[in-house]
C-alpha cells in the first residue's frame, strides 16, 4: 500500500495541453511537433497568413521533415495553407530544397479573403493528425494553445480541412517557362 504523499506514476504524465506564451515559445512547440512527426508519422496540416514567424527553415525542422517523409506511409500528406506566399522562399530556402524532393507528399495551397468570407479569419495552426496540435489565439502577442486532446485536434483539423477545400494549389516545385 502506498503512502498518500509518495510519488505516483501519474505524477510524471505530461499534460494534455497548455498555453503558448510568445513567438519564441511557439517556435519551440513547432520544433517539438515536427520532431514528434518524425518519430510518430501522421498527416500534417499547417495554416498561417504567411509562415513568417515559423522556424520551417531551421536545420532541426528540415531534419524532422526528412524523418517524417522517410517514415510516413502512403497517403500521409503535409499540407501548408497560407494567404500570402511571396516571402516564403526568402524566409525558408532550406525547407524549399527539402520539398523539391518530397513534393509528392507536400501540398502548398493558398486562399483568398473572398473565398473564406463565411469563415473566421484563419489563425496560425499546426496539427500532427491524432497526436498533437498548436493553435495561435493572439497573433500580435504570440499567445496560443497546444493540445493532445483528441476533440481539440479533430476540431482544428476540420477547420484546416474546410480552408483547404476553399483553397487553390500554389508554390509549384518547378516553374514552367520557355
Amino acid at each position: 500500500m502506498s503512502r498518500p504523499d509518495a510519488p505516483q506514476d501519474h505524477d510524471h504524465i505530461e499534460p494534455d495541453g497548455g498555453r503558448i506564451e510568445g513567438w519564441t515559445a511557439w517556435a519551440e512547440r513547432v520544433r517539438e511537433v515536427l520532431a514528434l512527426a518524425g518519430s510518430q508519422p501522421a498527416s500534417l496540416m499547417m495554416v498561417d497568413e504567411d509562415f513568417a514567424q515559423w522556424p520551417l527553415g531551421d536545420i532541426a525542422c528540415v531534419q524532422s521533415f526528412e524523418q517524417w517523409s522517410l517514415a510516413s506511409s502512403r497517403g500521409m500528406r503535409c499540407t501548408l495553407l497560407a494567404h500570402r506566399w511571396d516571402e516564403f522562399a526568402r524566409r525558408h530556402p532550406r525547407w524549399l530544397r527539402w520539398r523539391a524532393t518530397w513534393s509528392h507528399k507536400v501540398e502548398c495551397r493558398g486562399w483568398h479573403e473572398e473565398d473564406l468570407s463565411s469563415m473566421v479569419n484563419p489563425k496560425p495552426m499546426l496539427i500532427l493528425q491524432g497526436t498533437m496540435g498548436l493553435q495561435m489565439l493572439d497573433v500580435e502577442r504570440g499567445t496560443g494553445l497546444w493540445s493532445r486532446r483528441p476533440a481539440a485536434l479533430s476540431e482544428w483539423w476540420q477547420f484546416g480541412d474546410a480552408i483547404s477545400q476553399r483553397s487553390i494549389e500554389t508554390m509549384p516545385v518547378t516553374t514552367a517557362g520557355l
